[in-house]
């Protein structure tokens, strides 16, 4: 029995079998012709992949021949459109076509491929009868993270930039506006969302400009132990404005002479010029805003 393949010129094309009969030219006349189907031409035409056979027979006896034909085409592959999809939602891309063999952008020969990042994916699929290949853009996308950090105290300027960085997502901000970021020059509390196709993230932050010009402490105090005159009032509840949900304790009112030493009652009550700080001391020690100074005549 032989077998033969077609290749795609001859895919969905009929093959004729034509039969060789090595008994003289003039008798070959006589000779009768079976074929598996039951027909009796000298020639058969296959339509379809399968085994035929024939016998041949005349007055000097029979002989008989099997082959089988396989239909083969030219390999097709199509991995679809260039598409994005989310770091949750993995994605397979598919080359299969039987009896062939496959070859990966990264030499990789399985009919499958798993696509893990962003790139460029390409695979070629071979037969007997030749080869095809395609290429396809993946980009894998995730949802947006947004932090714009810890509530804040701004001291040194009247403005401060809020900025959420995530290409490829849309942005939403308390006030509708849609800019990756938000500029703000005033006390408040500021929120954004930002959205792309695999999910969305919020974040809150808290802004504080403290009005310095309307923090007031007294010019004259007497710490002299007299009882007159001897404390700072009136600044307590005030500063309790800007620092909203802060502990009294963490503000630290100082008196500091002009040539820049620290003292808490001057040893001698003379007159001199002192200049009071009243700062937000952080974690680390250092602190975050000088919220006035003031001049004492003493």
């Amino acid at each position: 029995m032989t077998r033969k393949k077609f290749s795609s010129p001859a895919f969905n094309k009929p093959v004729e079998l034509r039969i060789m009969v090595t008994i003289p030219n003039e008798r070959t006349s006589i000779a009768t012709y079976q074929w598996q189907d039951g027909s009796s031409s000298r020639n058969y035409v296959a339509t379809r992949s399968g085994t035929y056979w024939v016998e041949v027979t005349n007055s000097c006896g029979s002989e008989s021949d099997t082959v089988s034909l396989a239909f083969e085409a030219q390999p097709t592959v199509d991995l679809g459109a260039d598409q994005t999809v989310c770091r949750d939602e993995p994605l397979t891309l598919v080359a299969l076509f039987p009896g062939s063999t496959y070859r990966w952008q990264d030499g990789s020969s399985n009919p499958n491929y798993l696509v893990t990042q962003s790139g460029s994916y390409w695979v070629e699929v071979e037969n007997t009868c030749g080869s095809s290949r395609d290429t396809v853009n993946i980009i894998v996308e995730e949802a947006p993270i947004v932090n714009l950090g810890e509530d804040r105290t701004v001291c040194n300027d009247n403005q401060t930039l809020l900025e959420v960085i995530h290409p490829g997502s849309t942005f939403t901000w308390q006030d509708g506006s849609s800019n990756p970021y938000f500029m703000v020059t005033e006390s408040g509390t500021y929120w954004v969302e930002a959205e792309n196709t695999c999910g969305s993230s919020s974040d809150t932050v808290r802004v504080i400009f403290p009005a310095l010009n309307e923090l007031s402490i007294p010019n004259v105090f007497t710490p002299n132990g007299d009882k007159v005159n001897g404390l700072m009032k009136g600044y307590w509840d005030l500063l309790s404005r800007y620092f909203t949900g802060m502990e009294k304790r963490s503000l630290s009112p100082r008196i500091i002479k002009t040539i820049g030493m620290e003292t808490i009652y001057p040893q001698e009550h003379t007159s001199i010029l002192l200049r009071v700080f009243v700062t937000r001391n952080t974690k680390v020690g250092s602190p975050l805003c000088i919220e006035r100074t003031s001049h004492f005549a003493l």
